[in-house]
């Protein structure tokens, strides 16, 4: 049993002396390199590209990616609804605004009154001071704008 464990060991070593297996591993060694170097070089490289245009994605997906969010959106909070407006209080709140901003953007001086608090616009020297009093709470705001 020795013997037969050297003669392995020695014929061994003679099959890695022998020119026809170092051609071999040659051959082999260069194959494997070969075939890891091609692999590699058909690899790209990855690069993300956002489809949500808040993150930089193209802003053509924002009707789709709204629409599908409101889609699956089932969620109802606990005071989440809203009291429904009569078309006559969303009427009134609507020329209420754009009164409000014809009297602002004109500087001229003015003043406009609703049921829930006065607006009066003076101009001093010009100073364009708009004081607001709210008639439920009994407060009142002053906003001064200067170089108009």
């Amino acid at each position: 049993m020795n013997n037969h464990g050297q003669n392995s060991c020695t014929d061994m070593q003679e099959n890695q002396n022998n020119p026809i297996n170092k051609i071999r591993l040659s051959i082999t060694c260069c194959l494997l390199t070969l075939g890891i170097v091609s692999n590699s070089s058909l690899a790209s490289s990855l690069t993300y590209k956002p489809i949500n245009p808040t993150f930089g994605g193209n802003p053509n997906y924002t009707a789709h990616l709204f629409a599908r969010a409101e889609a699956i959106n089932d969620y109802e909070g606990e005071g989440s609804s809203r009291p429904t407006r009569s078309s006559v209080d969303s009427l009134l709140s609507s020329l209420q605004s754009r009164l409000l901003g014809e009297l602002i953007a004109s500087g001229e001086p003015g003043s406009l009154e609703t049921d829930d608090y006065s607006l009066t616009i003076t101009d001093v020297d010009g100073f364009l001071t708009i004081s607001i009093y709210d008639k439920t709470t009994g407060e009142t705001t002053a906003i001064e704008v200067s170089g108009l």
